[in-house]
């Protein structure tokens, strides 16, 4: 939460340098891969199988959107909204079947950018936060490979602490409209199942996803 209040503090130093410019809404979606890092014989446990072949991991594809206020201050912005986020991956094994994994993030970001003009119309935007998240739903599909049965069962807790960072390409299509895009990487900063007590363990529960997301923004 350290980081959280250091971004407020530094926009508020910078509103107190430059005057307020403008204020945007920020409706976006975006669309890509996400997975587990790790160990995927770690990640396979809730498969019967010691005696099966080598099991894998494998990411799957995933959906974020999302809304956001968006405060400009001379080049420097800070933004915040509402989130939603995909996360999850898929253990697979040729005898037993598959598990996959997907949960459902509902996400607060608070991110801090700065502008880089390219042109009059153009403009380079990097960002950078944090992101509180309620995990509105977490869980996995087990499907048996030798009698196609499958079975649900969910895990982990509520609560985690995401990482988010991007680059947008901006254009300013009128003076109250601005068409973005931009690729988006998040990555949970807390072990998601923090209840685990091998160490070995904590280092693959953290979810990352890599999207592509458009939007736009609409002067206030």
């Amino acid at each position: 939460m350290k980081f959280l209040f250091t971004i407020l503090m530094v926009f508020t130093l910078i509103h107190d340098t430059y005057s307020q410019e403008e204020s945007y809404f920020k409706p976006y979606i975006g669309w890509g891969a996400t997975n587990i890092a790790g160990n995927p014989e770690n990640n396979i446990n809730t498969i019967e199988s010691s005696t099966h072949s080598e099991p894998g991991l494998s990411g799957i594809y995933s959906f974020s959107a999302g809304a956001e206020l968006e405060w400009h201050t001379g080049k420097w912005l800070i933004s915040t909204g509402l989130q939603y986020l995909q996360t999850g991956n898929k253990n697979w094994n040729d005898t037993s079947g598959t598990i996959t994994k997907i949960s459902h993030n509902l996400m607060v970001p608070l991110n801090i950018g700065y502008e880089i003009g390219i042109s009059k119309r153009f403009m380079i935007v990097p960002q950078t936060g944090l992101a509180p998240s309620l995990r509105i739903e977490r869980k996995g599909t087990n499907k048996q490979a030798v009698s196609s049965r499958r079975s649900l069962y969910r895990f982990g807790g509520p609560i985690c602490l995401f990482s988010n960072t991007s680059v947008s390409l901006e254009y300013k299509l009128t003076k109250g409209l601005v068409l973005f895009a931009a690729p988006m990487f998040y990555i949970t900063i807390n072990n998601i199942d923090g209840n685990q007590q091998n160490e070995t363990d904590k280092t693959f529960e953290h979810p990352y996803a890599l999207h592509l997301s458009f939007g736009c923004m609409l002067s206030l």
